[in-house]
């Protein structure tokens, strides 16, 4: 339970952060600087000898998580055209909700015969390695709101 709420400590401090400094600073610093550091948060997890280390791992792993999905989301909905509002999300929902089964079998598995520590480690290099990606491609990223992406 405290792990949770520390988790949703830091995605409520994540989501004002996103309200009041997204026009100022922009996408790309929220979605790639949100991976970041809920790739090293989930690595931090995995190290923590006790549960104060874990609080504020699960504290970081919540504001990364929601700074980083909530301007997806948002620059998404606002880059697209209303005509095509409906397909791109429904295509966009089923990639993030479908793909989590997946993700969770692969966890569960390898959290039975490597062990949950190890299983998440290697959550948190597959996290940091799409962290690069975005990095090297952060320059497709829309910088501000409304701009049109698909037309």
């Amino acid at each position: 339970g405290y792990l949770h709420t520390a988790a949703g400590v830091g995605a409520l401090l994540g989501a004002v952060l996103v309200s009041v400094f997204l026009r100022r600073i922009g996408p790309p610093i929220f979605i790639v600087g949100g991976n970041i550091l809920l790739g090293f948060s989930l690595l931090g997890l995995s190290y923590a000898p006790n549960i104060h280390i874990g609080l504020l791992c699960m504290f970081f792993i919540g504001l990364g998580l929601i700074s980083e999905f909530s301007v997806i989301n948002s620059t998404i909905q606002q880059g697209i055209g209303d005509h095509v509002r409906g397909r791109v999300m429904s295509i966009y929902v089923l990639m993030w909700r479908g793909t989590v089964p997946i993700g969770s079998f692969l966890m569960g598995y390898f959290a039975e015969y490597l062990g949950a520590q190890v299983a998440i480690r290697l959550g948190s290099l597959v996290v940091l390695a799409v962290a690069c990606v975005f990095f090297l491609r952060r320059k497709i990223i829309p910088r501000h709101q409304g701009i049109p992406i698909l037309e």
